[in-house]
């Protein structure tokens, strides 16, 4: 657990501290500019999420 919420947070302040995220206050990454590069940078730690119907 403390890696898939550690390393997420610890790449979101990274992205921020890089100026690549640039909105202000509390913020959710429901929009593409935001998740998008995290999704990318969380995969290449590898954690992921495997979705399936069974």
């Amino acid at each position: 657990m403390a890696k898939t919420v550690g390393v997420p947070c610890g790449i979101a302040t990274q992205l921020i501290l890089d100026g690549k995220i640039t909105t202000k206050g509390v913020i959710a990454p429901l929009t593409p500019d935001l998740y998008e590069p995290l999704i990318d940078l969380i995969e290449a730690e590898a954690i992921g999420c495997e979705e399936a119907v069974i």
